[in-house]
């Protein structure tokens, strides 16, 4: 290291900073993506069941003529 100019050697400090600090904002904006797509992917399970339960109150409302005609 004596041999080197130390400016190279500030350069690759400088270089290997660098490359830290873009792989930790890729992981935040991983992470930021991540809860992003877990925000969505409630809203669509909410719209789903949501959904579901109207589903189902249908087909209730269409148990309930068959049962009726089946006592007369």
């Amino acid at each position: 290291m004596r041999e080197t100019n130390p400016f190279t050697i500030l350069e690759y400090i400088k270089t290997s900073i660098e490359i830290l600090m873009n792989m930790k904002m890729e992981e935040q904006q991983e992470l930021k993506n991540d809860k992003q797509d877990e925000k969505r992917k409630s809203k669509r399970q909410t719209r789903k069941d949501d959904q579901g339960d109207e589903s189902e109150s249908v087909v209730s409302g269409d148990e309930a003529p068959s049962e009726y005609e089946q006592m007369l």
